[in-house]
């Protein structure tokens, strides 16, 4: 059951957005029960939580809906597109910095060392297998379009 201005691809669209919404609150919300760090790790359910839970969840729903439901959105160019999409993912990385730093407050400098060094073989692991998603779906791509052409196109 579409609306009147949804296309058909719309389906993973939503998919998206109702998933990386829940995903990101769900992230927030894990980082603000974060209580306390040292000696040892302690978790609570405030109302932080829920807080955090709700408004990092409503803004990535909000976002997501701009990205890919805009007015006008078939006139739309990759430009505009990658733009929004440069500016969420800047912001979503500002949002984890900061959650991630209220989380460590209180925290002796010789253990923010081990976490800044864990944080970083983390972003460099994780770089790195983005890499190779982003090689793979380059392959793909290119594989599929190899694919679509006729046998009388390959032999020109």
């Amino acid at each position: 059951m579409r609306g009147r201005n949804e296309q058909p691809g719309d389906a993973f669209e939503w998919l998206v957005t109702i998933s990386s919404s829940f995903g990101m609150g769900a992230t927030a919300a894990f980082i603000f029960s974060i209580e306390r760090v040292n000696p040892e790790l302690q978790f609570a359910v405030t109302y932080k939580t829920w807080l955090g839970f709700g408004v990092v969840g409503w803004l990535t729903f909000l976002a997501c809906r701009a990205l890919f439901f805009a007015p006008g959105d078939e006139n739309r160019s990759g430009a505009v597109r990658r733009r929004w999409f440069l500016i969420l993912a800047i912001l979503g990385l500002g949002g984890s910095a900061a959650s991630m730093a209220y989380s460590l407050r209180g925290v002796s400098s010789a253990k923010l060392t081990e976490v800044g060094i864990g944080v970083l073989l983390a972003v460099f692991v994780l770089s790195i297998l983005s890499l190779l998603l982003i090689r793979t779906i380059h392959f793909l791509n290119a594989d599929q379009e190899r694919n679509a052409l006729s046998p009388e196109d390959l032999t020109r």
